[in-house]
């Protein structure tokens, strides 16, 4: 919110440049139970943007403080300054990486399409509309009565193999081993698979492939499919693959 600082979205960003497809920004209509452990929801939004506001405006008032902040040009500029570093804007499209396009922008067409604001692009806000995902296992069943044959179902929907035999039922906390659409064999415990969202963590160690794993995958494919098409290749390697540093730290604890 730049209204405090008498500015205006439009004064600052430029369309073109934003992504189309976002990575982050989600909701999700379980976040009551997170907040039930982390109690995280200590204050509404309203009040927060308000509180916020009242700050800012009150640093505002002072005018040793209000001639340090930067100007509508000297952002634009700092925006420019940093989509020019490696995964920017800019540097995407100078240097012609073409699967950093497809992810942000779908392809250069799509990105060639989106307005200026001078041009008529409006701000919108998402649908808030809940959505619920198919987990491929009866979720009316109590957790207690969960047996192997729901872990079959649930390794199935997204495209692999539960390889256990056997479970306790109810047990959602011992490990079980599994296998991917691609082969990939590892172990989790049921609540990881049915309640973290969570599926093999070899398919994404060293780059992103999401198109690929939609294709195989139906329970990703719910939330991908619908936003990126079924025609996704691209495949951007990782600089740093999270797994590697976490085995890193639990071989060092």
């Amino acid at each position: 919110n730049l209204a405090p600082l008498g500015l205006k979205y439009e004064d600052v960003y430029d369309p073109r440049e934003m992504a189309i497809f976002n990575f982050h920004g989600q909701w999700f209509t379980d976040s009551k139970l997170l907040d039930d452990y982390l109690h995280f929801r200590c204050v509404d939004h309203d009040a927060y943007i308000a509180g916020m506001n009242e700050e800012v405006e009150a640093y505002m008032a002072n005018p040793m403080i209000a001639a340090m902040m930067p100007n509508a040009e000297q952002m634009r500029a700092k925006n420019a300054q940093i989509g020019h570093k490696e995964g920017g804007f800019h540097w995407m499209f100078e240097n012609n990486k073409e699967d950093y396009i497809k992810a942000f922008f779908g392809s250069r067409e799509r990105q060639a399409q989106i307005k200026s604001f001078e041009e008529g692009y409006k701000l919108y806000r998402p649908s808030e509309k809940e959505t619920y995902l198919d987990h491929g296992y009866d979720e009316s069943k109590p957790t207690s009565e969960l047996d192997i044959n729901d872990m079959e179902g649930a390794a199935k929907f997204r495209g692999g193999e539960c390889l256990s035999e056997s479970m306790k039922k109810g047990d959602l906390f011992t490990p079980l081993k599994w296998r991917c659409a691609f082969g990939h064999e590892f172990k989790a415990t049921p609540n990881l698979i049915l309640n973290g969202g969570h599926w093999c963590p070899e398919c994404n160690r060293y780059e992103w492939n999401y198109g690929e794993i939609a294709k195989v995958n139906p329970f990703f494919a719910q939330v991908w499919t619908p936003i990126n098409g079924n025609t996704c290749d691209y495949k951007i390697k990782k600089k740093v693959s999270e797994f590697d540093i976490l085995k890193e730290i639990k071989d060092n604890l």
